[in-house]
């Protein structure tokens, strides 16, 4: 997969009746990436799903847990996608839609792992390679094994 790269100039002047990206949303456009690509969108409403905001629900938690642990990329502002009423309400209310490959960096795998990255276990059990020789069987004295 080839990455795109974005030059951006902060010095060029942009005008007053232009909106930074960063403060509103594009909804015809992917609502993580606001990139267009040659990826297709893919949007909850026009699922046969009986529970379409299901999936907006669990990306809208998803996407709260993400900026609570610090992970979330400078480009995606859960500002730009709230408009007041919560995030889960604005995705239903614009039918926001994402590229699969966006949507995939803040699903529920992505997710434990950045938790278990960040609130590492502290158990000693746990952090322990596990072997096949447990540490009882482990002769405390000098034993000879040549009868």
């Amino acid at each position: 997969m080839s990455k795109k790269i974005k030059l951006v100039d902060i010095r060029a002047s942009s005008s007053s009746s232009e909106m930074s990206p960063a403060t509103t949303t594009n909804w015809k456009l992917c609502v993580l990436c606001q990139e267009e690509t040659s990826e297709s969108l893919t949007s909850p409403a026009v699922s046969k799903r009986k529970d379409v905001g299901r999936v907006y629900k669990v990306l809208a938690e998803n996407l709260t847990k993400f900026d609570a642990l610090g992970t979330l990329p400078t480009t995606l502002r859960l500002e730009r996608i709230d408009e007041g009423q919560g995030i889960e309400a604005a995705m239903v209310a614009n039918d926001a839609r994402w590229h699969q490959t966006c949507k995939l960096c803040y699903n529920n795998t992505m997710l434990q792992r950045v938790e278990k990255r960040k609130n590492p276990v502290e158990s000693d059990n746990a952090s322990r390679k596990c072997s096949r020789l447990h540490d009882e069987t482990i002769p405390t004295e000098a034993t000879c094994f040549f009868l």
